[in-house]
């Protein structure tokens, strides 16, 4: 199918949005919107365990492999997209946001009658992480 795009990633610039994407997450989560975050939680009557920190270095583990994940599809993206500028990156990031990752959070809020302020605090990582590692794979082919 598409396979030989595989061949035209630049696994580098995979790797570096990767870890963007995971620093943006460990900034969101931890000092940006931490407070407000867990206030929100708590009011849906939902604990965040305090886990070992064996656990806690999987999660974060499994949390870099989907950022790699997600940075490999986006860097798929941007080259049948045909993308290169730092406003084409933007604007192919922001349709992923909406199109799949908004629309797929959203419908999980709406079955599970969670608020929109909880929605816009959980969806504000994956947006600015999705739209960053487009941006970088765009510029950096």
């Amino acid at each position: 199918m598409y396979l030989h795009l595989l061949s035209q990633i630049n696994l580098v610039a995979v790797l570096i949005s990767a870890i963007v994407y995971f620093m943006i997450g460990s900034l969101w989560y931890s000092f940006l919107v931490r407070d407000a975050w867990v206030a929100e939680l708590k009011e849906h009557d939902v604990t965040i365990k305090q886990h070992a920190k064996e656990v806690l270095r999987t999660k974060m583990l499994l949390t870099f492999c989907a950022n790699v994940l997600a940075s490999i599809a986006m860097a798929l993206l941007v080259i049948m997209a045909g993308s290169t500028t730092v406003y084409s990156g933007f604007c192919l990031g922001l349709l992923c946001v909406l199109g799949f990752a908004a629309t797929t959070l959203g419908t999980v809020f709406i079955w599970e009658h969670r608020s929109c302020r909880l929605f816009l605090l959980d969806i504000g990582y994956p947006a600015i992480g999705l739209i960053v590692a487009a941006i970088i794979l765009s510029i950096w082919q």
